[in-house]
């Protein structure tokens, strides 16, 4: 299963990626996500937390590393443990006055008879999470 989404947002690519690279905001913007579990502070390649999410009405638990952490550019995370293998690119973009953010989403190991399911389920919430995003960065 592959997704991709964007969205511009009225902040510089150093703010998004920052707020990004918080992995203790991922609550707050992803609808999905119960609880994080993480050290505090910007992400660097590497670093681990864990996350809680329901999806499809399961609740599952994630553990996850920071694959790429390059600021005002890139944050990419990959499950490490888990149902589904997923990993996420936040690419970020300058574009006029703010930020052009592509988010692309790959997931493995989905179960064939959930696909149809699991993907349409994934946009909604993909741009649901990415409204969400745009809100709390523009202090609307």
């Amino acid at each position: 299963m592959r997704l991709e989404e964007t969205v511009e947002i009225a902040r510089p690519p150093d703010a998004v990626w920052s707020y990004l690279a918080d992995v203790a905001n991922l609550p707050r913007w992803q609808g999905a996500v119960d609880r994080v579990e993480w050290k505090g502070g910007e992400a660097v390649a590497g670093d681990a937390f864990r996350e809680e999410r329901t999806f499809l009405g399961r609740r599952v638990a994630n553990a996850v590393e920071v694959v790429a952490a390059e600021p005002g550019r890139e944050f990419t995370v990959a499950t490490t443990a888990g149902p589904v293998d997923v990993t996420a690119r936040h690419l970020l973009e300058p574009a006029g006055s703010g930020t052009l953010l592509r988010v692309e989403v790959e997931a493995k190991r989905v179960p064939r008879l959930m696909a149809g399911m699991a993907v349409r389920a994934a946009r909604k919430q993909a741009a649901e999470d990415l409204a969400r995003l745009k809100r709390l960065l523009e202090g609307e």
